[in-house]
């Protein structure tokens, strides 16, 4: 009975093993925009900063 729990807790690290490998993993797809071509630092600024109901970014010096 002691090694029921290590079996379950090893059937359950299986599956999100495999889980993790499926194909829909590499279906995640980013497009890259380039904001300036000069490099100005890594931060950036994510938000609605004029109400429109769109998230802005903001990068550089304008943060």
């Amino acid at each position: 009975m002691e090694k029921a729990p290590w079996i379950i807790l090893g059937g359950i690290f299986f599956f999100l093993l495999m889980i993790s490998f499926t194909p829909a993993c590499a279906q995640i797809t980013f497009k890259k925009i380039t904001l300036s071509d000069t490099n100005v630092g890594e931060g950036v600024s994510v938000g609605d900063f004029n109400k429109d109901g769109h998230l802005d970014v903001s990068a550089g010096p304008y943060l």
